[in-house]
């Protein structure tokens, strides 16, 4: 898998437009910055408002350290896995607790 090309999207997941604010269910997709050796990470949450809270500060925290963040609406989780049967999804919760805390910290720098 390239590294640095988030999963295309599929039938059962359309790019969610970044001014949307409202809340919905959502797969992330975090590419690790070009040069390192790392998966893609996918995170699912059924109910995200990417303006708000720990899903504004994941955004944050993507753009300010040089990941790139692809966010899918997923209305279908089980079809977004069979068109994505190598992704390990996990719950939005399971987000690396230094990631958010860093991506807080940047928002708290901007307001």
């Amino acid at each position: 898998m390239d590294m640095a090309t988030p999963t295309p999207p599929n039938p059962a997941a359309n790019t969610s437009p970044a001014a949307s604010g409202a809340a919905r269910p959502l797969v992330f997709v975090l590419s690790p910055p070009l040069g390192t050796v790392d998966d893609d990470r996918y995170y699912y949450s059924p109910n995200a408002d990417i303006t708000n809270g720990d899903y504004a500060a994941f955004l944050a925290f993507a753009a300010s350290y040089g990941y790139e963040l692809a966010i899918y609406q997923c209305p279908d989780m089980a079809a977004f896995q069979a068109s994505n049967p190598t992704a390990n999804i996990r719950p939005f919760a399971e987000v690396p607790a230094p990631m958010l805390a860093m991506g807080h910290e940047v928002m708290g720098s901007i307001e």
